[in-house]
């Protein structure tokens, strides 16, 4: 069967924050067509509509008002500019791109106040935006949506895109990415609704798919953000940087919402919430003696997952004491908790709450420029699926500027960038290659038990214990082996119809993703954030102040080249 043709001028593959912001941008370049191919329902799967929506920025006193009315760039009393990036070069352990991340710190007030004129309504309390502590800001610059929903705002930037003409495929799983002369020039999809292959001609592509948090076990992340944007990018032949800084949650309520996932929110720390063992130790004060349990991400996983491996734990977890947290705060900094205790007729200081860590945000991605270019002419990469901007630890909602600011940059420059140049002719190799896979669907069953769905299963449990919060060489060796045999016979795994298919696609992008998270986390010899070592467990600026760069190479390994960073006030 012949694929669909269709033809854009620029792409953008992904359906939530930055995706959106994307496309948005790219549609204000007049004479251009801009489609956003999306697996699922544009605005309503990946990881941008379960979030809390928390975003991080330096903003005036006051209401909605006083925000849209405040000059660029003009002080604000306790807080500015220089003091959000200095807590994000911080917390990012001084590896981040300092460019890219002073960008964002930059940018994110201008970019926070469109999503306020595209109708998304913040939290407020006595006429005031409502701002919220965390450890790792040193001021209270967290605002968040009404209703702490992801959906607040993915919704109102898919109305947005809707204005603009964006044109939308849904439930399309980009397949592979065409490459004609080192430039982009389309897409293999599949469109899965109506089992057929589209190939989408584009003159850009803005990759902006979110991350890979399905690869382990425990995870924040929704079941289809498996990697995507990383794979295809790196076997179109870009770089990636940064791959083993994964962020791992660690304040999941575990107890007793054991099937749900209920997050406990970091600014509960700063107004007086206390982890302990169940020994009734206040064991953060020794991974932490100043911040203590209101410190970074990477400390409190890290501490967390020490007393679950040394068996000091209740239920699989920590306790959480929320004894010296007022109710009016604890409905503050956890409102969503809250109105579930509410609705169950419960009182959270009533209730015992076990805390667990949880596979949440990757670091690492797509190098990226400021304009969000890749190392592929007219390839660009927004989001989680781009690297560089938080280093070795992102910082409490420092994730939704990202997106709103890179988005905007990248969709500009896609859309400039595909105005000015010429279609590339498309490589029908691709298409050929996938029009073959799925004309040899329905071929015969595994006499083995293995079933994707067990797959899927057995490597988040192995990467887990391999690629998980603490790490050794021995273990990211055995972990590296079993993905690379695993690829080999992913291969020849039977599939049976497109459903199977598309599951295949997706183990195979986690476990390609693993490999390179895995080959990077071998290759840097210290510990630094959130890619802690016990065979070496200090920190090494005099040789490790550095990112690990990941290329492909001929053979199908993957090459790695380490490059100094020189952040600007290190």
């Amino acid at each position: 069967m012949e694929p669909r043709r269709e033809e854009v001028d620029v792409l953008i593959v992904g359906g939530g924050l930055a995706a959106l912001r994307a496309a948005i941008a790219a549609s204000e370049e007049t004479g251009l067509r801009v489609g956003v191919a999306v697996k699922r329902k544009l605005g309503r799967s990946g990881s941008s509509a379960n979030t809390t929506a928390g975003y991080a920025a330096v903003l005036p006193e006051g209401g909605v008002k006083d925000v849209l009315e405040f000059p660029e760039g003009a002080a604000v009393e306790n807080d500015s500019i220089e003091t959000h990036y200095r807590d994000t070069m911080e917390g990012g352990k001084w590896v981040n791109d300092p460019h890219l991340a002073r960008l964002v710190c930059e940018e994110a007030p201008a970019r926070l106040r469109e999503l306020l004129e595209w109708g998304v309504e913040l939290k407020q309390a006595d006429g005031h935006m409502l701002k919220t502590p965390s450890g790792d800001h040193t001021f209270a610059r967290v605002v968040g949506p009404k209703n702490s929903l992801g959906l607040d705002m993915t919704l109102a930037l898919v109305r947005a895109a809707e204005e603009r003409d964006v044109v939308s495929f849904e439930n399309t799983m980009v397949l592979e990415l065409m490459v004609s002369g080192g430039k982009v020039a389309g897409a293999v999809c599949l469109d899965r609704s109506a089992g057929e292959l589209v190939v989408i001609s584009a003159r850009a592509i803005v990759l902006a798919t979110g991350g890979c948090g399905r690869l382990f076990s425990w995870t924040s992340n929704p079941v289809d953000v498996t990697g995507d944007g990383y794979v295809l990018a790196f076997r179109a032949g870009a770089r990636l940087r940064d791959m083993e800084f994964i962020q791992f949650y660690p304040w999941r309520c575990i107890q007793p919402f054991n099937k749900t996932r209920m997050p406990i929110q970091p600014s509960t720390f700063s107004v007086g919430g206390k982890l302990f063992n169940s020994n009734g130790e206040r064991f953060m004060e020794k991974f932490d003696p100043v911040r203590k349990d209101a410190t970074f991400r990477d400390i409190a996983a890290r501490g967390i997952y020490d007393q679950i491996r040394s068996g000091k734990v209740s239920d699989g977890g920590v306790l959480l004491d929320i004894s010296e947290v007022s109710p009016d705060d604890f409905a503050k900094t956890n409102p969503r908790l809250n109105r579930v205790f509410s609705q169950r007729g419960q009182k959270p200081h009533d209730m015992r709450m076990i805390i667990a860590p949880e596979a949440h945000f990757f670091m690492g991605g797509v190098s990226i420029d400021e304009d969000g270019l890749s190392s592929v002419a007219g390839l660009y990469v927004a989001g989680e699926t781009a690297g560089g901007i938080h280093g070795a630890n992102r910082l409490n909602s420092n994730s939704l500027p990202e997106t709103q600011v890179f988005g905007k940059r990248a969709g500009d420059s896609a859309a400039a960038y595909a105005k000015d140049k010429e279609s590339s002719p498309l490589p029908e190799e691709a298409a050929k290659r996938w029009e073959e896979k799925i004309s040899s669907l329905g071929g015969a069953e595994s006499t083995g038990k293995k079933t994707l769905k067990t797959w899927r299963a057995e490597l988040g449990d192995k990467m887990w214990r391999h690629l998980g919060i603490v790490r050794n060489d021995s273990s990211l060796r055995e972990g590296l082996a079993y993905v690379e045999s695993q690829l080999k016979e992913l291969d020849s795994f039977p599939r049976g119809d497109i459903k199977e298919l598309e599951e295949a696609v997706e183990i195979g992008n986690l476990l390609e993703t693993g490999r390179l998270c895995l080959t990077a986390a071998m290759a840097r010899k210290e510990s630094r954030g959130a890619h802690y070592r016990e065979d070496f467990p200090e920190q090494d600026d005099a040789e490790w102040k550095k990112s690990v760069i990941l290329n492909a190479s001929t053979s199908s390994a993957v090459e790695v080249s380490e490059i100094s960073l020189a952040p600007a006030g290190a």
